[in-house]
């Protein structure tokens, strides 16, 4: 039986993660990210962030949380140089073998 509504209730919406980037296992990810950030001293949550302005060849507008230490260590090395306003084309590949992830980087372009 669903709870009953009342007259002033506000309904919340349903969540959407459609901003946020996915990685397949196995499968390379070609996207052109902007504007990234690494975190200074992370007590907890993202180590690093960045814009998704294209992704696998389509136009959009979505973000990209770094969780994985090991990839958010090996971007900053890679980045170090680069300037976060422009377009940086990155070629990504997810790994999962026994409850482990990890991230292999292909290509960097900018």
């Amino acid at each position: 039986m669903p709870a009953p509504k009342w007259k002033y209730q506000i309904i919340p919406k349903k969540g959407n993660y459609d901003h946020i980037i996915s990685f397949d296992n196995d499968k390379e990810k070609h996207m052109k990210i902007k504007r990234w950030e690494f975190k200074k001293n992370p007590v907890s949550g993202t180590l690093a962030r960045a814009d998704v302005v294209e992704e696998d060849g389509k136009k959009t507008d979505k973000i990209w949380n770094v969780w994985n230490f090991e990839l958010a260590q090996e971007l900053k090395k890679k980045f170090k140089s680069k300037d976060s306003k422009k377009e940086l084309e990155i070629i990504i590949i997810r790994r999962e073998k026994d409850m482990e992830e990890s991230f292999e980087i292909k290509e960097i372009k900018q």
